[in-house]
């Protein structure tokens, strides 16, 4: 991440999630108390680094200079996402948040695409002309696509190398308890002081 996520305040937890008071996820892994020191975990933490900030970075967009849609997205622990837009108006002199969600990674491509088409609709409605953007809306799409699909091979490499670990676990067979008076135990029949006739 660069400078261009800025720092929040935590205003809640969920599921070891952070969250700031406009209630969007905040990085868990970069949690900060209030000495400006990493922090341990819930009870330490006071700030958190945003995970999407997509005015802030401008990476992905569709519109003109004076009407458009940025994008950013990010990812969470256990197999979550966050998909981020913002959208500008210079004629009506607004900023904000068009859509926020977190989703699974399952739903994570048709829903970038679902806000891609949003803003693309948006656009046409108001007549703006898709110009200008060193990576376009489709980009973006193609970006969570791309996130996705890594944190399936990832997930892939992991069940691969549990059962890599399993497979090389020695085999622990059961130790059968001696008998407490050294007979071998209770399948063994000493013969021994027994009159046979």
């Amino acid at each position: 991440m660069s400078n261009n996520y800025p720092m929040a305040k935590i205003a809640k937890w969920k599921d070891g999630i952070p969250f700031d008071e406009f209630n969007h996820a905040l990085d868990p892994t970069c949690i900060i108390n209030n000495d400006m020191r990493p922090a341990k975990g819930e009870g330490d933490a006071t700030m958190g680094m945003t995970l999407t900030n997509p005015y802030g970075i401008l990476q992905f967009g569709v519109g003109d200079s004076d009407y458009f849609f940025v994008f950013d997205y990010g990812m969470l622990p256990g197999g979550k996402i966050v998909l981020h837009s913002v959208i500008n108006s210079e004629t009506g002199s607004f900023i904000d948040t068009a859509s926020y969600i977190i989703v699974s990674m399952d739903e994570a491509e048709d829903a970038a695409q679902k806000i891609l088409d949003s803003a693309m609709d948006a656009l046409i409605e108001n007549g703006v002309r898709n110009k200008g953007w060193r990576h376009s809306g489709q980009q973006f799409v193609t970006q969570v696509k791309s996130c996705v699909q890594m944190y399936r091979r990832h997930e892939k490499d992991d069940l691969r190398q549990k059962a890599r670990e399993a497979k090389n676990q020695p085999l622990v067979l059961p130790v059968r308890e001696k008998h407490p008076r050294g007979l071998g135990g209770p399948h063994r029949i000493s013969t021994r002081n027994r009159r046979l006739w």
